[in-house]
């Protein structure tokens, strides 16, 4: 994950708001799918299971075409970050906003678009402002996403998921989908969803599925065992 903006913020009351409000039998509960696929989404890495096994890196990009000149896009995120993307052979673009004056294209300057790209793979240029959910669906691993915060500051979210492998205050220590064992720094009086009334962080039994999220590189303050939710 190599991402900017690690600021420290706090997770606040909506996000477990989110949580007790509705969830899902896939890895994060849909009112969260919906915060980091919704309008306030910058951008994000997102690494899933392939058929395979393997793990697929993926970045996703969402902004406004501001050049589309020759085999690149120019597009411009959330956050004003300018993005260059580059075209699949054969995609024809247009300088003119919206096609206006002829030429048309099928990128052109003014339209809306997500970028999904695999590394080391030709990007997906998808048009429109909606981002794939399947993302944070069962086959997440990790993530990490960049949302738009109050006052136009970018938050960074990250997401770790897998089973426990041990517990102790302080750290949660995960075997995530594809086998990495990933220790995890959470907050002492971190929240745990789903877990019972008195279970805690560090007192989550070794084997439980769960999805961890923080904020930059603070410790977690939300732990949710997985499958929460009405």
């Amino acid at each position: 994950m190599t991402m900017r903006y690690r600021r420290p913020l706090m997770l606040g009351l909506a996000l477990a708001a989110c949580l007790l409000a509705a969830g899902s039998a896939s890895a994060i509960p849909k009112a969260l799918i919906n915060q980091f696929t919704g309008p306030r989404l910058i951008r994000a890495e997102v690494l899933v299971l392939a058929a395979d096994g393997s793990a697929q890196d993926y970045r996703i990009d969402r902004g406004v075409v501001v050049s589309a000149v020759g085999a690149t896009l120019q597009v411009r995120e959330l956050n004003g970050d300018i993005v260059p993307v580059a075209l699949p052979a054969g995609t024809t673009t247009s300088t003119r906003a919206n096609g206006a004056g002829g030429g048309g294209g099928q990128f052109r300057r003014g339209m809306r678009v997500v970028v999904y790209q695999l590394a080391g793979a030709t990007p997906t240029i998808v048009p429109g402002d909606g981002v794939n959910p399947q993302f944070f669906g069962p086959r997440l691993i990790r993530a990490e996403v960049l949302l738009l915060g109050v006052g136009g500051v970018p938050q960074d979210y990250r997401i770790d998921r897998g089973s426990v492998v041990s517990a102790a205050s302080g750290t949660l220590t995960l075997r995530e989908a594809n086998g990495d064992v990933v220790p995890v720094s959470v907050d002492p009086a971190a929240a745990v969803q789903g877990g019972g009334r008195k279970v805690t962080a560090a007192t989550l039994k070794k084997g439980t599925h769960v999805v961890v999220y923080r904020q930059a590189n603070a410790p977690a303050e939300l732990v949710q065992v997985e499958g929460f939710g009405p």
